[in-house]
């Protein structure tokens, strides 16, 4: 918001794009900034319901909350590895958890900075906090900019299942709310940035002047 407010003259038209837990700030602007001229929002695999009854967050809950500490330390020390170890244990993980075997090595060495302690409780911290406060839909936000809203889910989305997209489309009929076909995971930075960014890119290019 301040950014917007600093950097962007008033009445550009803006075109917004949410991933995950961003959609859930994307639909703060709306609500926080209803004077903005903003022509789309993009939610990708939105994380903006219940994030307390999502499949992972059992997992995860007990990592971020009373196993904080522990879960920091151990991390922590791996820090120490070699550099091809680290990215070993990193590929590992993350075929355990997204079943990406083809990472792009920008996420290979963004991932590194998960052994540095600051950033691990930072990022613990903050997935506390979402988990916590992410309960509710916002369905009045969503009724007041539908017609502004691309919704986009994924078929296997540990974050936001299926169920989600079913619900979201009964209470909003008149919504674009869409259901990926293309194999696309909740984790696409992984290896499909360009593919989805290059799909974003096609729903934006019919608005721009020509």
């Amino acid at each position: 918001m301040s950014f917007i407010k600093q950097y962007i003259p008033s009445g550009t038209p803006l075109f917004l794009v949410g991933h995950s837990i961003g959609c859930h700030m994307v639909l703060e602007i709306l609500k926080r900034a209803p004077d903005l001229n903003v022509l789309k929002a993009f939610l990708l695999f939105p994380a903006i319901e219940s994030l307390d009854s999502c499949p992972r967050v059992s997992i995860i809950n007990p990592l971020v909350t009373y196993l904080r500490p522990l879960t920091v330390a151990s991390l922590s020390a791996l820090r120490f590895l070699p550099r091809t170890v680290q990215n070993m244990l990193i590929r590992f993980y993350i075929y355990l958890a997204t079943s990406c075997t083809t990472p792009h090595r920008t996420s290979l060495s963004g991932a590194q900075n998960y052994f540095r302690p600051e950033c691990l409780m930072a990022c613990f911290v903050f997935t506390r906090d979402i988990i916590q406060n992410v309960r509710e839909r916002d369905d009045a936000t969503i009724g007041r900019h539908a017609d502004k809203l691309v919704v986009y889910y994924g078929q296997n989305d540990h974050w936001s299942p299926v169920e989600y997209y079913d619900n979201l489309r009964r209470t909003f009929p008149e919504a674009d709310v869409r259901l990926c076909d293309r194999g696309f995971r909740h984790a696409f930075v992984l290896d499909c940035s360009v593919d989805v960014g290059n799909m974003v890119r096609g729903w934006i290019e019919p608005f721009l002047p020509s």
